[in-house]
């Protein structure tokens, strides 16, 4: 995997039962996209991994000042990039940036092009900059039960897990828990369960990375 040794990878399970990251649940305000819009600025060089046509962080970053840059498979999103001169690709850019945001796009990716993509967005961004990854908390009865419904998601990223392994790359890692939501109410049923059972009722992971 990417030259990463089976001493690295005990180094990561060892750093992960002495729980050297911290996890923090953030329950206000209840939709993640608030809070990553409340904890960070979007003024400097962004790239919006998996973008989509207008999303809430091409409008955060130009509200801001920032100068916006998106990358993205769907060929009307292509499109729509290229002509407002919003393109990077991603895997060929020779641009750096400030942030990288992959927002619900992680769980899409195989295993083996998780790696590819953490190892790039560490070469991609200049010194402090940060990669966030938003993916859903599978530790959770409801987005459990639902999230095999999406026939293009993949293995389930563990929050903890990945927060390490990010490590592995450069990075030092935050992990978030965000989004509290039982809407509609027949899901209010579902918060209470996973309390009752001990899991996190929290739907969003958030993992913060930062470049060394």
């Amino acid at each position: 995997m990417n030259g990463k040794t089976k001493q690295e990878f005990g180094t990561m399970f060892e750093r992960r039962q002495k729980k050297m990251i911290k996890e923090k649940s953030i329950y206000f305000p209840f939709d993640p996209l608030k809070f990553l819009d409340k904890k960070f600025k979007f003024n400097g060089r962004i790239l919006d991994f998996g973008c989509l046509k207008e999303s809430f962080f091409y409008k955060k970053t130009l509200r801001e000042k920032g100068n916006y840059k998106g990358f993205d498979l769907d060929l009307k999103t292509v499109d729509w990039l290229k002509k407002n001169n919003f393109y990077a690709d991603f895997w060929n850019t020779k641009e750096k940036f400030d942030l990288i945001i992959s927002n619900h796009v992680y769980e899409h990716m195989e295993a083996e092009e998780r790696e590819k993509f953490i190892a790039r967005s560490y070469e991609l961004l200049n010194k402090n900059g940060k990669l966030i990854m938003a993916f859903p908390n599978i530790i959770n009865l409801s987005i459990g039960l639902e999230y095999w419904t999406d026939r293009t998601h993949k293995l389930p990223p563990s929050p903890v897990d990945e927060a390490y392994f990010a490590e592995l790359f450069g990075f030092k890692s935050e992990l978030f828990f965000a989004g509290l939501s039982f809407y509609p109410l027949k899901y209010f049923s579902r918060l209470i369960a996973n309390f009752l059972l001990g899991f996190n009722p929290l739907h969003n992971c958030i993992v913060i990375c930062t470049k060394n």
